[in-house]
């Protein structure tokens, strides 16, 4: 008989915003919109993400200003995942029209090198190798696929388990130069349990291990931990058909240590998870009440599974996808966030305590505590072979420009305040500096809230600091201000 275990739940609820200093968010707004799904750094030490229309790719540099951007379009669909080669191209994969699994590869400039479609459905996740190919997975069969640098097949391998084939969810590196997969199992019997299993450099399998939960999973992302462990982000979903974020610890040999769940007002889901100091930060979002918009939160769990502090970023509509380390106290979150009628892509930086500047929410919440069990499981292994089938596919290069919505000075001091006045304005409005010095060093862009640039002026000492809005459309506009290497943020309604 399966006994069904419990773990620790978090309920999350927004309430008033706290402002601290050093971090920043930001839309990027292109042509065909869309959000981010997939986001890596780069060799050159700036990041690329992939999204949501078609397979769009865009190139940002250490300070997350565009580098350049294309969309690949038929036959493949959203971007699933990027990641980058030993020789600074990226591979790109996703499924495709003919459901089949997609995987392409590009320049470090952006132009297609090839572009293969696989049976099974839609790749999860790719890992480049060693020789600047690929370790591809297929949600179809937990089918793992070793693809050289032309698309090719180097070798190929299935699971499978004695009561269900187990889905594909994915796969990361391990210290050993081995592989973590992680899977689920789809059927009555197993109800969703998750399959943690340990692959050799071939893929070949050393342990697999069954993670029982009471709920059905929906895993999203594996990682091994510093202390040679993993941790697991997902979902796990009631037998009433909701969804609770889901958290789970376990050792170097897959063995169960602790876990945590978190729900807020309605589906709540986690999509990845990095290691932050002694603990985790993991991110998603929850649905409201009538399950009609989302808000996105991250939630920080110090071992061994005490939730340290949960934040949402915005009161659009908005999730996280994605989480990665920029250094030992700043991260960051990528998704995508409402700016009028469309979901764009969204940066938020934080830091170890999950402040941001540009504006948070604390969630208050009630917790309680869980288990989960882990058992040892045996899977069949064995070479799928198939031949790769080569696309021609088209390039587009939308038009895209980039918005800072929110950008504050790490050291805004005395010398450096400003202030608006009047504000709400009708006609015009004023900036007022505390340092008299500041005045000509200072520019200025205004901003609308859909991310169009307004206004800019290099010199604001050239308008006596006055600036006329007569024109304007009623509504709220941001104001960034760069002086002496800072910049400074200020809100300004037109009424």
């Amino acid at each position: 008989m399966r006994t069904k275990h419990v773990a620790l739940l978090i309920f999350l609820f927004l309430s008033s915003s706290v402002i601290a200093q050093g971090t920043f968010q930001k839309t990027i707004l292109t042509q065909y919109h869309g959000s981010i799904i997939s986001m890596t750094k780069t060799l050159d030490g700036g990041y690329i993400y992939t999204g949501d229309y078609a397979a769009s790719v865009v190139k940002l540099d250490s300070s997350f200003n565009v580098e350049w951007s294309n969309v690949f379009t038929a036959p493949f669909k959203t971007g699933h995942g990027i990641s980058q080669a030993k020789d600074s191209s990226y591979f790109v994969y996703s499924g495709s029209d003919n459901s089949d699994a997609g995987v392409f590869r590009i320049s470090n400039t952006g132009n297609l090198i090839w572009a293969k479609s696989f049976d099974g459905g839609t790749f999860r996740k790719a890992l480049p190798t060693s020789d600047n190919g690929c370790i591809v997975l297929a949600d179809d069969l937990a089918d793992i696929h070793k693809v050289d640098s032309t698309g090719n097949y180097d070798w190929s391998m299935a699971y499978t388990h004695p009561n269900v084939n187990p889905k594909g969810a994915y796969i990361n590196y391990t210290n050993d130069s081995g592989y973590i997969l992680l899977s689920y199992l789809d059927n009555v019997q197993t109800q969703g349990d998750m399959l943690l299993t340990k692959l050799d450099s071939v893929g070949n399998v050393n342990w697999s291990k069954l993670i029982e939960t009471a709920g059905h999973e929906v895993p999203q992302c594996v990682k091994q931990t510093s202390d040679g462990g993993y941790i697991i982000c997902g979902s796990n979903v009631t037998n009433l058909g909701v969804a609770r974020g889901c958290i789970i610890k376990t050792s170097s040999a897959g063995n169960y240590q602790w876990s945590v769940m978190c729900r807020g007002t309605w589906h709540t889901h986690l999509y990845d998870i990095v290691e932050a100091g002694n603990g985790y930060i993991a991110v998603g979002g929850v649905r409201d009440t009538f399950g009609t918009s989302t808000t996105s939160f991250a939630v920080k769990v110090n071992a061994p599974g005490l939730v340290g502090w949960t934040k949402s970023y915005s009161n659009d509509e908005s999730m996280f996808y994605q989480a990665l380390k920029k250094s030992a106290n700043e991260f960051i979150l990528a998704g995508n966030k409402r700016v009028q009628s469309y979901l764009d892509a969204w940066i938020v930086q934080i830091d170890s305590n999950g402040y941001n500047s540009c504006f948070e929410t604390v969630p208050n919440g009630i917790t309680y505590f869980q288990s989960v069990s882990t058992t040892p499981e045996t899977i069949t292994q064995f070479g799928s072979g198939g031949v790769p089938s080569s696309y021609s596919i088209g390039v587009l290069t939308p038009n895209i420009f980039a918005t800072q919505v929110c950008v504050v000075s790490v050291d805004e001091n005395e010398s450096t305040k400003i202030s608006i006045y009047p504000n709400p304005a009708t006609s015009s409005f004023a900036l007022k500096f505390a340092s008299e010095k500041l005045i000509h060093q200072l520019k200025a862009r205004i901003f609308s809230v859909d991310g169009r640039l307004i206004y800019e002026i290099d010199d604001l000492s050239s308008i006596n600091n006055i600036i006329n809005v007569e024109n304007w459309q009623k509504g709220i506009y941001m104001v960034e201000m760069e002086a002496n290497g800072n910049k400074m943020v200020r809100k300004i309604v037109v009424q």
